[in-house]
């Protein structure tokens, strides 16, 4: 309790919200509920193939010691913390796929209840509990939560640091404990995946347009606690990065690695970009909707536009809150792309929880304009339904990411006595490095037709063909365009452009149909 003689400053936010909500008996109930159905609906099929970034991270990361986890560059591959919490995981359960998602698994669970409690601090219950109900039967939230990558942990990271974040600005005084509570999840969130800094950057921007707002009385003294927190944050995160200093990245150049006692260059490369990032984010994010709602374009035209009613409506509610809850996208998007020239959707995920409390405002705000006959309950009824009729597509999150093993054993059944085996750009790593595949890696058109000449008969196998029109453009104009190739088989799987394509230099052997009409 504050002693009445104690200078008490004025928080720097003071309405439109609740930072401290007490939750009921029934908000227990509500958020244990959600966990349970978020865990019945992450924990099936969690031991489905793996692709080729999870795979690149148990390789290079994973297996090997604290030490080397910590120090070790690659900030693509090398999500510090994740691959920590995998390490040992594995160590005392075995190494699996399941075993290695899960950390994916708890902190995708654990940001269920997060968002709830985030929801109950800026809009309330009703509106908290819808946007944790999406979150909890979402496909997107359930592919990555069963995604080997510290992406979940970025999602209830960036949700959790924001909750405490909302209560340092709106508490009077601060105390230590919530001071060093923010950092630490800050500098936390952060080591598990780079890109949660652009959060802690919204939050400094919040602050810094807070404390400079002029006639405000006492605002230095209120701006002091909140500006050590971040200032914290910054120095324990610094810490965390220090051991990386110095250290060979090994994301963007060859990396040799042995195997068999041959030494074998693995690759891991970024997908290049140029004017077209904007479209093709665009597109990407466009795709994930698509897969996440029932309803294909249509249903993604109306969740941009419901998605605008909500940012505009918490605007109107506070600029203080919008910005936490956008800023963070916003930074992210231009930082990357106008910085580093590369830019992926997934990076976005530790703002997906705040999207959705816009897109369930919006909701709320378009049934008033379209449907005012209708109470809140009414709506929150119907917004229940659809995130419930948005379950028939999670099974498809349930299928492997890329299906490797299955191209394997493929091969393996239908290779004759004599046959070459090509593995182009990023296949090499995984079938012949990890999987230990008796095949050629290529990445030129020379490579390829030096094999070629070895063999009557040419298996080849690749993915990701957006990746290779980049990286190995001569080769895929060359299958493409080339009848000596046939497409055999194709291997789907949930990773977008991510199927495992095996084309076969003619002839045909007997037994093996060739799919007809094929592009690939």
């Amino acid at each position: 309790m504050t002693s009445p003689n104690r200078n008490v400053t004025a928080p720097l936010l003071s309405a439109g919200i609740d930072p401290a909500p007490r939750w009921t008996g029934s908000d227990y109930l509500l958020a244990g509920a959600l966990v349970v159905a978020g865990l019945a609906l992450r924990i099936p099929y969690l031991d489905q193939g793996m692709w080729i970034d999870e795979l690149y991270t148990l390789f290079r990361h994973v297996r090997e010691s604290p030490a080397q986890i910590i120090h070790a560059s690659g900030l693509a591959n090398n999500h510090v913390l994740y691959s920590l919490l995998a390490h040992y995981a594995v160590n005392w359960l075995g190494e699996s796929a399941w075993v290695i998602r899960l950390p994916a698994v708890v902190f995708g669970v654990a940001a269920i209840p997060a968002l709830y409690h985030l929801g109950r601090q800026v809009a309330g219950r009703e509106e908290a509990f819808l946007a944790a109900l999406f979150m909890t039967l979402n496909y997107q939230f359930v592919w990555y939560s069963q995604n080997a990558r510290g992406y979940t942990g970025l999602l209830f990271g960036a949700v959790l640091a924001s909750i405490l974040f909302i209560r340092l600005l709106a508490t009077a005084s601060p105390t230590a404990r919530l001071i060093v509570g923010y950092a630490v999840v800050a500098a936390l969130t952060v080591w598990i995946q780079l890109t949660a800094v652009f959060v802690i950057l919204a939050h400094g921007t919040c602050w810094l347009a807070l404390a400079c707002k002029p006639n405000r009385a006492g605002r230095f003294s209120a701006a002091t606690p909140v500006f050590l927190a971040l200032l914290l944050a910054g120095l324990f995160t610094l810490a965390l990065y220090v051991p990386m200093f110095g250290a060979e990245s090994n994301d963007f150049e060859p990396a040799l690695v042995g195997v068999g006692g041959a030494e074998v260059a693995v690759k891991v490369e970024p997908v290049p970009t140029g004017d077209s990032v904007i479209s093709w984010v665009l597109k990407e994010f466009a795709q994930g909707l698509q897969r996440s709602v029932p309803g294909g374009w249509p249903v993604v035209v109306i969740v941009a536009g419901v998605l605008l009613a909500g940012i505009g409506s918490y605007l109107r509610q506070g600029v203080t809150i919008a910005g936490v809850l956008l800023l963070p996208v916003l930074l992210t998007f231009a930082v990357i792309y106008f910085q580093v020239q590369y830019f992926f959707p997934r990076y976005v995920l530790g703002s997906a929880g705040f999207l959705l409390l816009f897109a369930v405002r919006g909701g709320f705000v378009a049934a008033g304009w379209c449907l005012p006959f209708l109470s809140r309950r009414s709506v929150l009824l119907i917004g229940s339904l659809m995130a419930l009729a948005g379950t028939i597509l999670v099974p498809a999150a349930w299928q492997p990411k890329q299906d490797f093993l299955g191209a394997a054993r493929f091969i393996q059944e239908q290779r004759a006595a004599g046959d070459g085996v090509v593995c182009v750009t990023q296949t090499t790593f995984v079938l012949k490095v990890f999987l230990g595949m008796d095949c050629d890696g290529v990445r030129s058109l020379a490579q390829l037709t030096r094999v070629e000449a070895l063999h009557e008969r040419t298996w080849l196998i690749y993915t990701l063909p957006k990746s290779m029109k980049v990286f190995a453009p001569e080769i895929l104009q060359r299958i493409r365009q080339d009848t000596d190739y046939a497409k055999i088989r194709e291997f789907p799987g949930t990773l977008s452009d991510g199927n495992i394509i095996v084309l076969l230099k003619q002839p045909t052997p007997p037994g093996v149909a060739p799919v007809p009409d094929a592009d690939p």
